[in-house]
């Protein structure tokens, strides 16, 4: 009550104060009543104007950013499009030996996996848009799981055509760390961001791993590529934005960072970023984490989930 109480007198008191305040500049009260309705309406006027205003603004946001993501997505889609249509083509030809038969077809096959997993994470992203993601909460044995991203990317990094070594990097004392963790959504954001980094890297090292910070696990992703986001840090994590400036060069839907940050917010972290133009990039990330205390094996749980988590990670695509 003596808090309530308190708060009333001092909240009367600033009353006071103004009702004196507007005694001084308007003496007579039906002209005062008349002038403050006169000042009401000019400020709900203003405060109108600028709401349309802002509305404007954000309308003009949303149709741009939907005529980059269309533009985005017909570049991204006509690409295995006309591959499969121009292979298939090929074949019909009469003069083609069964080698060249086989190769257009492992053309056709390719293009075509590319554009279902294109359109699978489309699909992936407006679920995660629109808040429709429930997370799972399943024991990880989280240095195999990066291991097994490492060897990933290691076999298949030939594709890129770049100099690039890949490296992983965990302290030794927590590399037996079981803990539970929606481990689908993890590999989506280190996918995302490690795909970045080669996409990025003509030469030079990618460094990825994890350390532990209090009660939270802090990942990285560490690349000597164009670097240059400096000072773009709103700005990145929007949808349809790409980190590059001549947009034909790089491919991509320039959705893979938002999403990561909304991901990474619903397991209860945060990211972020440092880069220097020519020099590289490096994005750390936060997760939540709850420790496993357990005597399996890590061997055990490679078993129950290597063929799960290979099968996401031959869909990873650059969003």
């Amino acid at each position: 009550m003596s808090k309530i109480a308190s708060v009333s007198a001092r909240d009367m008191i600033r009353l006071n104060k103004i009702a004196n305040l507007f005694r001084k500049i308007y003496p007579s009260g039906r002209r005062r009543t008349s002038r403050l309705r006169v000042a009401e309406f000019k400020y709900l006027r203003r405060r109108i104007e600028l709401l349309e205003k802002l509305l404007d603004e954000k309308n003009n946001c949303v149709e741009k950013a939907k005529s980059v993501f269309l533009r985005n997505l017909y570049h991204e889609i006509r690409t295995p499009l006309n591959s499969i249509v121009g292979f298939s083509d090929l074949i019909e030809m009469n003069n083609l030996d069964i080698k060249e038969k086989e190769s257009y077809i492992t053309h056709i096959r390719e293009s075509s996996q590319e554009f279902l997993n294109k359109m699978d994470n489309i699909i992936e992203a407006s679920i995660i848009e629109a808040g429709l993601v429930k997370l799972s909460n399943e024991e990880c044995m989280l240095y195999d799981l990066l291991t097994e991203i490492h060897s990933h990317y290691s076999l298949h990094k030939h594709l890129t055509e770049k100099n690039i070594a890949l490296l992983l990097t965990v302290p030794d004392e927590i590399k037996k760390l079981q803990i539970r963790i929606d481990t689908f959504r993890l590999t989506q954001v280190l996918t995302n961001l490690i795909t970045n980094a080669f996409k990025f890297t003509q030469q030079g090292v990618i460094e990825f791993g994890y350390m532990l910070k209090g009660k939270e696990l802090e990942f990285f992703v560490k690349d000597t590529g164009i670097g240059g986001l400096e000072g773009r840090e709103t700005e990145i994590f929007q949808n349809f934005t790409k980190l590059n400036v001549p947009e034909s060069q790089y491919k991509g839907l320039g959705l893979g960072l938002s999403l990561s940050k909304k991901l990474i917010a619903l397991m209860g972290g945060r990211i972020w970023y440092k880069s220097m133009l020519g020099k590289g990039t490096t994005f750390y990330f936060t997760i939540r984490y709850q420790q496993v205390r357990s005597a399996e094996k890590a061997s055990s749980w490679r078993q129950r989930n290597l063929l799960n988590l290979r099968r996401t990670l031959e869909k990873t695509v650059v969003l």
